[in-house]
């Protein structure tokens, strides 16, 4: 990130603009970092008496219920 900031600066010395990279470059490594942790750590994972898990929409004004088993998934 060192390099990147430091070789973008060069080119356009301006304090302001050195911020808004280092902001911009560091909110890209945060948010990797949270969706990785969340994706790899979090989600499909059975905690004490229920289970993350994204389910995709239904096309229809059916209502979606929980899964009556961790391995079960609705029909429909």
């Amino acid at each position: 990130m060192g390099w990147i900031i430091a070789l973008i600066t060069a080119v356009v010395p301006s304090r302001t603009f050195f911020v808004l990279v280092t902001l911009a470059t560091q909110t890209a490594i945060d948010g990797a970092v949270g969706m990785f942790v969340i994706y790899s750590s979090i989600l499909d994972e059975d905690i004490s008496n229920f289970r993350v898990a994204l389910l995709p929409l239904s096309s229809s004004s059916d209502t979606v219920t929980a899964p009556a088993t961790p391995g079960e998934l609705p029909n429909g």
